[in-house]
């Protein structure tokens, strides 16, 4: 059993797959979650999982719905699709995406990275605060410059907001909420 075992999503259309990538996961000492082979099911659990490994043959539509929750609760996950089932919409171009026959150890190694790269709960230094901001942004926004733009909206509500005394002790978690705050109110303004 691996020390840092965690509670990994396997959402796959393939059973046989399903069970293989399952039994792979538990042999390397992780708990896993499902497998689902419906998309709404994956969602109603999405919340109590540290990883998760989503197959886009099932249902890609909800897959990225899926995906987008995982994103705002800073859930690491790999994407599993064929070749040639279409690109990725832009906002997940920098996701790591793996072939759907793939073993389990390389999406485990990936999903430990991105784990080791959050930001610790307790920095609260401005410069990590502003670096995951632009990462944040750059996994929901479609390029850089509409990023950069969404992340200079929101600095300036929170100036404005600050200015006026109503900022929170703390100032990290405050600017990511305000930040998806503003991607779900005026994240299309941004784009142009």
């Amino acid at each position: 059993m691996t020390t840092d075992a965690l509670r990994v999503m396997l959402v796959q259309a393939d059973a046989v797959l399903a069970e293989r990538l399952a039994g792979e996961i538990r042999r390397h000492g992780h708990v896993v979650v499902g497998p689902f082979a419906d998309m709404h099911e994956a969602i109603e659990v999405a919340g109590t999982v540290q990883a998760a490994i989503v197959d886009l043959a099932v249902q890609p539509e909800t897959g990225f719905w899926l995906a987008d929750s995982l994103q705002r609760s800073d859930v690491p996950f790999v994407f599993l699709k064929d070749r040639g089932t279409g690109a990725l919409p832009l906002r997940f171009r920098y996701c790591p995406t793996y072939p759907r026959h793939r073993h389990a150890a390389p999406l485990l190694a990936d999903l430990h990275r991105q784990r080791r790269n959050l930001r610790p709960v307790d920095d609260d230094s401005l410069g990590a605060i502003a670096v995951e901001m632009m990462q944040r942004s750059r996994r929901i926004m479609p390029d850089d410059p509409s990023a950069e733009r969404l992340v200079e909206a929101t600095l300036q509500r929170a100036v404005a907001q600050r200015s006026a005394g109503r900022a929170p002790d703390d100032v990290g978690d405050w600017l990511l909420r305000l930040l998806d705050q503003e991607h779900r109110l005026r994240g299309r303004t941004h784009l142009h």
